[in-house]
């Protein structure tokens, strides 16, 4: 037997959460099966998946040193095949740079995934792109041309002490 949980929501004259033998209720009293793709996060609440799905990574602030992304629910790739992802510079020293490097495996053991850039070191938008057959177009900063992991997070490499104010902001995309 067959069972899957249906969202109410969308299916009437079902109880909530309600799991039923699909091969009985088929063609019985619904006319079409509706499937809604989604994840359901460490808690165990249960996310519908719509589209790409924007996401903030790492607030403005004033930093002088390098930096890890914090590991959340979404940086737990569970579906995406990639990430679009933007450094927003909005106070620049000038000087030493930030270098932003992709990063796969755990913050003690990082697997660096794209080679160390050119630093910034002006104010602005620097885009960054990870996704499977990706080449290197338009305003982007830098490709990594491979599936987004499982578990990532994003380093900030501070090359001196002076201050900068950034954020990090992201889209990940089915």
């Amino acid at each position: 037997m067959s069972y899957i949980q249906i969202d109410t929501s969308i299916v009437k004259g079902l109880h909530a959460n309600q799991a039923f033998d699909i091969n009985a209720r088929v063609g019985s009293n619904l006319n079409a099966l509706l499937v809604i793709p989604s994840v359901q996060d460490s808690q165990g609440a249960i996310h519908i998946l719509r589209s790409n799905e924007n996401i903030s990574i790492l607030p403005s602030a004033v930093r002088n040193a390098t930096i890890n992304t914090d590991r959340t629910e979404a940086t737990l790739n569970r579906i995406f095949k990639g990430m679009y992802f933007i450094l927003d510079v909005t106070a620049a020293s000038g000087t030493g740079g930030l270098t932003p490097r992709f990063c796969l495996s755990d913050v003690g053991h990082p697997i660096f995934l794209n080679p160390a850039i050119t630093p910034i070191t002006t104010i602005g938008r620097h885009g960054f792109l990870i996704y499977p057959g990706a080449t290197l177009s338009g305003d982007l900063r830098q490709v990594i041309s491979m599936p987004l992991p499982f578990e990532w997070f994003i380093q900030i490499t501070h090359l001196d002490a002076s201050n900068y104010t950034y954020s990090i902001t992201g889209q990940l995309m089915l």
